[in-house]
């Protein structure tokens, strides 16, 4: 994938969340999830808390 690619993954759960540290390697993720407190503990890990989204260089 190249240029200003950007994905969401829709559920953060034990599919979602790996797919997002995945992704996340080389382009842009928006994650997102119906459940406040998983977004909030993900987010005290290191997702950006305006945009719940990973940087492109997280790596987990």
């Amino acid at each position: 994938m190249e240029g200003n690619t950007t994905v969401c993954i829709v559920g953060l759960g034990y599919v979602g969340l790996p797919l997002v540290e995945a992704f996340s390697r080389h382009i842009s993720v928006i994650g997102y999830d119906v459940d406040e407190a998983k977004v909030t503990e993900l987010s005290d890990k290191g997702m950006d808390r305006v945009y719940n989204r990973c940087p492109p260089d997280q790596t987990g």
